[in-house]
Formats: structure tokens, C-alpha cells, sequence
């Protein structure tokens, strides 16, 4: 898989790997679905990321409206792009 998923003390996190694929998005769904529900603050390292699939973009935004705290760290340029073109805010605040 080109994710893990960390559940440590104070928070858990999502690491992605070079190229998440659509193969991958229905795993990746299932995986993270009960992050959503944790009160963990959740956190995502995106700095391997050279290729994403726009349902896995969605699924994080998702993640990003449900978890009380969500945040980025280390969006490599490839994922920085891929989130600008769908128009999906994931390294800013938490709308409204």
C-alpha cells in the first residue's frame, strides 16, 4: 500500500507514499474511515506524494470537514497541485 496510518498518543497520522491510485482509493476509505470519528487531532504527511487520484484528494477533504482538528504537513509540490485543481482547500483553516 502507498499509505500508513499512525495512531500515536496525541494525535494519528496519515502518510501517504509516492502514488496513491484510484486501485488504492477503495482501501484508503476504508482504512481512514474511523479517523473521522476519533478526537485525535488528525494529521497527514503528504512530502512523498508524486501522483495522487482525485478520490483520494476527496476522501481527505471529507476527512478534513469531519475531524476536529485536520491539518498537512509537508504537501510536496505533485499534491499541492492535485488539490488546487479540484479547487479543494486541505492545507487552510476548516470552513465555517
Amino acid at each position: 500500500m502507498s499509505f500508513e496510518i499512525k495512531h500515536e498518543p496525541l494525535e494519528n497520522r496519515i502518510i501517504l507514499g509516492e502514488e496513491v491510485s484510484i486501485a488504492e482509493a477503495r482501501d484508503f476509505h476504508a482504512a481512514v474511515l474511523t479517523l473521522a470519528l476519533d478526537a485525535k487531532p488528525l494529521t497527514v504527511d503528504a512530502r512523498a506524494v508524486q501522483a495522487i487520484h482525485t478520490s483520494v484528494v476527496q476522501i481527505l477533504f471529507s476527512l478534513k470537514l469531519c475531524a476536529g482538528q485536520f491539518s498537512v504537513h509537508g504537501a510536496s509540490a505533485q499534491f499541492t497541485t492535485a488539490i488546487e485543481r479540484l479547487g479543494l482547500d486541505l492545507l487552510g483553516s476548516k470552513p465555517g
